[in-house]
């Protein structure tokens, strides 16, 4: 499978029946989104957020979907996949899959957040420095959220 879409599409295939519109509930998005990431006329590429959704909320190996390679020797991601998430707070469902990847995704997981999280104190750091040029000029600026 040579892209994140094509992977994409094998989940939904193998785990979903081939329903896209179970499989972005499942993630927590509109059925209607799926359409962006899918088929062949549009086909964007996911966004950090979409790629943690579907980790959070399956079994899927973090590794597998990001990267690919050979699914033998990726644990084949999208036939070993469980929903194991929550949708609205409604069970997907009521079980969870403790797999030995799991501390791999764990660790990748975390350094996904670290590396957002020094990607928000760069924000902030630039936020703050805005907002200190708009008070040095007498420009009223917007109120943090």
């Amino acid at each position: 499978m040579q892209t994140i879409n094509d992977r994409i599409e094998a989940i939904i295939a193998q785990s979903f029946g081939g329903n896209k519109s179970a499989f972005a509930k499942a993630i927590g998005y509109k059925p209607q989104i799926m359409s962006t990431y899918l088929g062949t006329t549009r086909r964007s590429k996911p966004s950090i957020d979409m790629v943690a959704a579907i980790l959070s909320n399956t079994n899927v190996d973090a590794r597998w979907l990001i990267l690919g390679g050979d699914d033998s020797t990726n644990n084949s991601a999208a036939s070993n996949v469980s929903v194991t998430g929550h949708h609205n707070n409604t069970a997907v469902d009521g079980t969870l899959t403790i797999t030995t990847g799991d501390a791999e995704r764990v660790a990748t997981l975390e350094q996904l957040v670290a590396t957002q999280q020094k990607y928000i104190t760069m924000l902030e750091q630039q936020l703050d420095v805005l907002r200190g040029s708009a008070r040095a000029t007498g420009v009223q600026a917007p109120a943090s959220p």
